[in-house]
């Protein structure tokens, strides 16, 4: 195969992933989300599959650390690692939860988006936290 060739098949199959991953978004994920997400590689490309994971495996670590006082075992967790592993699909759904009320997403977060959004809340304010994570999630129009 010529290196135009080559080129012009990686560059169809990049094409095919960014619509692949577009397709796969929730309808009130904004461009800017959808940049974001384009430049990570898609884990599972249907989207209702990817919210009954995320639902079983944050089901899972909240059944399994609600008695946990430590914030160590709870991101170390099989099923928060999971979480993780899944990638920046995952974000949307983490910052859908964070809105129900504050938990400990926000190492997820900072995992997944190689960002600290909480820089400038004080430590251990785990409402101030992420509160700072739901406004940047608002600010790249991820979530309303």
């Amino acid at each position: 195969m010529s290196a135009t060739a080559m080129t012009k098949t990686a560059v169809a199959a990049a094409g095919l992933m960014i619509v692949s991953i577009q397709n796969a978004l929730p309808a009130t994920v904004g461009i800017e989300s959808g940049r974001f997400l384009v430049q990570q590689p898609p884990t599972i490309a249907n989207s209702e599959t990817l919210q009954t994971k995320f639902d079983a495996l944050a089901s899972q670590w909240r059944r399994d650390t609600q008695f946990s006082s430590s914030v160590t075992d709870m991101v170390l967790h099989p099923a928060y690692q999971q979480i993780i592993g899944q990638g920046a699909a995952m974000v949307p759904f983490i910052l859908r939860e964070l809105q129900k009320g504050p938990d400990h997403w926000y190492w997820a977060l900072g995992a997944i988006t190689q960002q600290n959004a909480a820089e400038n809340a004080p430590d251990g304010d785990i409402e101030a936290i992420c509160d700072a994570w739901l406004d940047w999630g608002r600010a790249r129009g991820i979530i309303v």
